[in-house]
């Protein structure tokens, strides 16, 4: 893609969706619609993305709000359990990522960017921010990957997504 289309995507995406906040679409959204295109499509490999995203109308429907979250006292879905799981065992070539978090701890107790999750039944679904909450379940660990104890708050920045019709 060319700079231009790479431009008329993300600017189609951001009239798309009116009801996302800046942060929002540049920390989840920006760097897979420059590297895929929009709209999301199987065609166009946002495979993983697509069980989150529904779609571009389901995305409409959401309002959202940046807060303080106690990470350690929510649900997630299983599927975003299992992904952690996955990112904690280097999957997804994770250990540069995670030590970046983890590097960024030492200086400050929150995360670097928030994490973004949707509200659902049971709890939360983990839109974006794997990486960043392996890094923080190794860091409240005192896990050996540090070798060092690094402070990180239990209160971490999350923009949440609900549904506008619940």
């Amino acid at each position: 893609m060319d700079y231009f289309e790479l431009t008329n995507n993300y600017t189609q995406a951001c009239l798309d969706l009116p009801n996302f906040p800046a942060d929002v679409m540049d920390i989840w959204l920006r760097s897979e619609i420059e590297k895929k295109g929009w709209p999301p499509s199987p065609l166009n490999d946002w495979k993983y993305l697509q069980k989150k995203i529904k779609s571009i109308q389901y995305l409409q429907n959401l309002r959202w709000n940046l807060q303080e979250i106690e990470l350690l006292d929510i649900n997630i879905m299983q599927e975003d359990v299992e992904t952690i799981q996955l990112v904690l065992g280097n999957g997804y070539g994770s250990k540069h990522r995670i030590d970046s978090v983890l590097q960024y701890f030492e200086t400050k107790p929150i995360f670097p960017k928030p994490i973004i999750l949707e509200k659902i039944t049971d709890g939360y679904s983990l839109l974006d921010g794997n990486h960043r909450f392996a890094a923080f379940l190794i860091a409240i660990k005192n896990n050996k990957h540090t070798n060092k104890f690094v402070q990180v708050s239990l209160k971490q920045p999350a923009w949440i997504a609900t549904k506008m019709d619940a």
